[in-house]
């Protein structure tokens, strides 16, 4: 069982977050020896396992989107988000990855260098994760909110997710 959150008791193995990785060593029993005994994979074998990992890696990351929502530090829209970037008041820009160029150019051309930019997922899936149509640009406002998105976000385009 993936441990996407480090926190399950005893003996883990480690693999990094890279779908070729993750196939290999379920391919070639490399958790059976890392553990000691016999790792079982789901029905469907290693390349369900692999595509059930990407589908929790995607999952934790949009959980972390709609955590920030619920707690009111995630502003959605285009103005609302380009407000928050030129002001400032914005710890990470993150916009679909089937957005127009002209849209993410002009809320990019009023951002700091340093902010971190995203767009892992298409409008489809933060649509369906945020419960709202047609979300394109969203601003994080909380800089803990930012590094947990970021981190989730990062585990997932490193796996084989969309860009970053």
């Amino acid at each position: 069982m993936p441990d996407l959150a480090e926190k399950l008791p005893g003996r883990g193995a480690w693999v990094a977050a890279d779908r070729v990785l993750v196939l290999k060593a379920a391919r070639k029993g490399l958790f059976s020896r890392a553990f000691k005994a016999q790792a079982k994979l789901p029905d469907g074998g290693a390349e369900a396992f692999a595509e059930a990992l990407h589908r929790a890696l995607a999952e934790r990351a949009l959980n972390a989107l709609g955590l920030a929502r619920r707690a009111g530090f995630l502003l959605v829209g285009f103005e609302k988000t380009r407000a928050a970037v030129q002001k400032g008041a914005a710890s990470a820009y993150i916009y679909a990855s089937d957005a127009s160029a002209d849209g993410t150019d002009k809320i990019r051309q009023v951002a700091r260098p340093a902010l971190p930019v995203w767009h892992p997922f298409p409008g489809s899936d933060l649509d369906g994760a945020l419960g709202e149509a047609n979300i394109v640009h969203m601003a994080l406002t909380d800089p803990g909110m930012a590094r947990r998105f970021g981190r989730e976000a990062a585990r997932f385009v490193a796996y084989g997710g969309a860009g970053a």
